[in-house]
């Protein structure tokens, strides 16, 4: 599917408008970059792997933009079951 990107948590690499191409996910490993459902409020977010747990199981998550992001650093460990695509093209707007 096809994503646009909303919010400056995942600046510099991707930044607010960025469109990124996502394909389903398979096997995930850290520093992909990842679109899930939110594990607390509606709609999607994208997300960098940082770390995975039980076989990928379950997956740390971080913004790019430390001071910009709500992360894995609030939301603790998320599991993979949330992951809608692995971002694998994004075209910076």
């Amino acid at each position: 599917g096809l994503y646009r990107v909303e919010g400056t948590s995942m600046e510099p690499a991707l930044p607010e408008g960025t469109l990124a191409l996502g394909v389903r996910a398979g096997r995930i490993s850290p520093g992909d970059v990842v679109v899930i459902r939110d594990p607390f409020g509606p709609g999607l977010v994208v997300k960098r792997v940082d770390s995975a747990q039980q076989r990928g199981r379950v997956l740390w998550l971080v913004g790019d933009n430390p001071v910009g992001t709500v992360d894995s650093r609030a939301w603790g460990w998320v599991a993979s079951s949330r992951v809608r695509a692995r971002v694998v093209l994004a075209v910076k707007r």
